[in-house]
């Protein structure tokens, strides 16, 4: 029993490799390669104004991180994904809304551009009296 349980399992597992092999054959022949398995993407665009800090927390070891926009708003930073990569992206700045408020990817395998984000001044009013006409 043990003997014919033993060629049962090298035989399922023989043909279970020559499957992939082709699968991989056919793939290959249309242009479809793997995902490596540390691919990084890059995430840019503009947050909107000088300063911002672009904050990303995804899946995946060392998937988390930040960076400053530069002088003129515009930001680009890579993530690394061992598949693929899901996280969230929120700009943030003292005195500042966003729009939107954060953007979500799932299962991110290509680059992002222009992932641009709208910064508001937050404005307040002061309204009163001095006391005298």
């Amino acid at each position: 029993m043990h003997t014919r349980t033993t060629k049962t399992l090298f035989a399922i597992g023989a043909r279970t490799i020559s499957v992939l092999m082709i699968l991989s054959m056919l793939l290959s022949s249309v242009g479809v390669t793997p995902a490596s398995a540390a691919s990084p993407s890059t995430i840019s665009g503009n947050a909107g104004v000088a300063g911002a800090t672009i904050t990303w927390n995804g899946s995946g070891s060392g998937s988390d991180g930040s960076t400053t926009a530069d002088g003129s708003g515009n930001y680009s930073f890579q993530v690394t994904y061992s598949v693929w990569w899901s996280g969230t992206v929120t700009p943030s700045k003292a005195g500042y809304t966003f729009s939107p408020s954060s953007r979500t990817y799932n299962f991110l395998t290509s680059n992002q551009t222009n992932q641009n984000y709208t910064a508001t001044p937050v404005t307040y009013t002061i309204s009163g009296s001095t006391g005298t006409a």
